[in-house]
């Protein structure tokens, strides 16, 4: 199993109302965006015991950027 870096869990908790009471919310809200982008907007391959896997992307940056 592979967890999620740091940075990445961080940016997830933009879904939390408690994000949104923060005082600098405003302003990490587009850094936190960007790395979710850049986690799960982008196809990746996976090696899993030597086999070579095409991994879809989860989100779709247009539809993302829209909401």
């Amino acid at each position: 199993m592979m967890f999620l870096a740091h940075g990445v869990m961080d940016a997830l908790g933009i879904v939390y109302p408690q994000y949104w009471s923060q005082l600098d919310c405003e302003m990490s809200f587009p850094k936190h965006l960007q790395v979710i982008k850049a986690t799960f907007c982008s196809s990746k391959i996976q090696f899993v015991d030597g086999v070579e896997t095409f991994v879809f992307e989860v989100l779709n940056t247009i539809d993302l950027d829209s909401q």
